[in-house]
């Protein structure tokens, strides 16, 4: 409705903000639509103040695996505030895959990846602390990874014309100033993740082994094994896992649904190996640490393409 409205009432520039921010203010909506109205860009993320250990599953999935196949270094890949231009929205209005069940949840996903697919011009803005009035929604963790890996999953089988003969990534232009702070960081109960991820491991050892090459499933659980204080889940081995999601999502090598719901506790031991290997790292080390995840995505992206080619 939104696409069609501003489609006919010929708009130069459309800005979405959810409707939970408390943290709005009149720059933000500046902030979004400037570079397209006065710079000629077509897509604007958002790029917020976050707090340490705050959107791990952006920092440590999301935006490693887009820049990776997509070519572009975004920091906010599904941001929930965006902005594009009125030659955008004609062509997200021409795209069958808009009437796809998963823009339910994916919509975010969806306008980001078609955006870059589509060659059009991309940038992002710097807008401060995002705060909500309530979490949206109360969705646990589950249903987030259901929902978000499989929007990515999805959108990566329509454009893969696109990204699989992609090399290497650039640079998107950035608008306004964005200071390195050391917040204060979230609290997360990393002993309960690890719990959860060693139990995850056991129990769904039946369903891995159909998702997963036996050589990352073999180190994933001897990892397990490991006492919480020397358990590390390297960069390379969590590349192929997500890597292996994907392409075993992409195959459909089980019921979608139970392969998504299988990488969460995966996700919780990389989330809680980050976590114990920062606890006394300030932002720019932590910084440091996410460039070389996101370096190392890009060096194993013909693992990708092998893996997504792969015969069932």
């Amino acid at each position: 409705m939104i696409f069609a409205a501003a489609d006919l009432l010929g708009a130069k520039v459309c800005a979405l903000i959810s409707p939970e921010l408390e943290s709005l203010t009149p720059e933000w909506v500046d902030a979004l639509i400037r570079p397209v109205l006065k710079e000629s860009l077509d897509f604007v993320a958002p790029v917020y103040q976050r707090r340490r250990f705050d959107g791990l599953l952006v920092k440590n999935m999301l935006h490693p695996l887009i820049q990776a196949a997509y070519g572009y270094r975004i920091e906010e890949p599904i941001g929930r505030e965006m902005a594009f231009s009125g030659r955008l929205v004609a062509h997200f209005l021409g795209q069958e895959s808009r009437r796809e069940d998963f823009l339910r949840f994916g919509a975010y996903a969806w306008m980001t990846t078609t955006a870059m697919a589509a060659g059009y011009r991309i940038c992002q803005s710097f807008l401060g602390p995002r705060v909500e009035a309530a979490k949206r929604s109360g969705l646990d963790l589950n249903t987030t990874i259901r929902e978000i890996a499989g929007a990515i999953f999805r959108c990566m089988e329509i454009h893969q014309a696109y990204w699989v003969p992609r090399q290497g990534s650039e640079d998107v232009p950035t608008f306004g100033f964005q200071p390195i702070l050391d917040l204060d960081a979230v609290r997360i109960d990393r002993r309960r993740m690890f719990q959860m991820f060693r139990s995850g491991v056991d129990e769904l050892g039946a369903v891995l082994e159909k998702i997963l090459l036996p050589s990352t499933l073999e180190a994933i659980r001897e990892n397990s094994k490991l006492e919480e204080k020397r358990f590390h889940f390297p960069d390379e081995l969590w590349a192929k896992t997500v890597y292996e999601f994907a392409s075993s999502h992409h195959r459909s090598v089980i019921n979608r649904d139970h392969l998504l719901q299988a990488l969460t506790p995966l996700y919780r031991g990389r989330v809680s190996s980050f976590i114990q290997g920062n606890l006394r790292a300030d932002a720019q080390e932590v910084e440091r640490k996410l460039e070389s995840l996101r370096l190392e995505f890009e060096r194993l992206k013909p693992y990708l393409i092998e893996s997504w080619n792969r015969q069932t």
